[in-house]
């Protein structure tokens, strides 16, 4: 689930990059060269007039020596290794087997999808069961990617505005980056089709048409997270 909560949390997180970058001896300029951007956009990060795009966090903090937590919290305890990821985090040996992402809207339905996943054996990451109150939503996502063996990206009414398509590219950049199958859902009565610029045009997608306990859409999704193509 994406929560628009995270405006102040990446306003905030913009003083933090900047209190990590001048501590680690880094000029703009050249924290910009290592991430590809301009010095004008890592300015506008630190004083909070751009969002910090989900996915360059991992990359901030592995440049400046800091915790993904950092980003999140604005403190440090020192414990790097703690965020990266390990030969016990390869695919295949990862705690579930796909992670859910979706809109607030949607939850109802999302719900009656993962208990479906998990009558057929698999074991789903589900915010509404894995992040306690209290913790921050974007932090245990990106510590769920490195948990989970694929990500099932899931469009519902309010999932092809700009800042959803935006927040969910970044989602599956990190997803590819680490080795994740990310899976398109259409939730029911959602007419599958993607905007030009959506980074997921082009791939295989699963629909569900008129309810969340469709069989063959379901039969589909579970295809699309282990690769292995249910018998009938």
């Amino acid at each position: 689930m994406v929560n628009k909560v995270r405006d102040s949390i990446y306003d905030d997180a913009g003083g933090w990059l900047k209190e990590a970058r001048v501590a680690a001896s880094f000029s703009r300029a050249a924290l910009a060269k290592e991430v590809k951007l301009s010095t004008v956009a890592i300015l506008r990060y630190e004083n909070g007039t751009r969002n910090i795009p989900f996915h360059l966090i991992p990359t901030f903090a592995r440049l400046l020596n800091k915790e993904i937590s950092y980003f999140f919290t604005g403190k440090s305890d020192g414990n790097i290794e703690s965020d990266r990821l390990t030969p016990s985090h390869l695919p295949g040996s990862r705690a579930f087997d796909v992670l859910l992402m979706y809109q607030k809207i949607d939850e109802p339905q999302i719900s009656e999808i993962a208990e479906e996943l998990k009558r057929r054996g698999l074991k789903p990451w589900f915010e509404k069961e894995q992040v306690a109150p209290g913790r921050w939503i974007q932090e245990s996502l990106y510590k769920a990617i490195s948990e989970s063996k694929s990500v099932a990206i899931f469009i519902g009414s309010e999932s092809l505005g700009n800042w959803q398509i935006a927040e969910y590219a970044s989602i599956a950049r990190i997803s590819d980056d680490n080795g994740l199958r990310v899976i398109p859902v259409f939730l029911p009565r959602i007419e599958p089709k993607f905007p030009d610029y959506s980074p997921f045009k082009g791939l295989s997608i699963v629909r569900f048409h008129e309810d969340a306990n469709e069989e063959n859409a379901l039969d589909d999704l579970c295809w699309g997270i282990t690769g292995q193509k249910p018998p009938g």
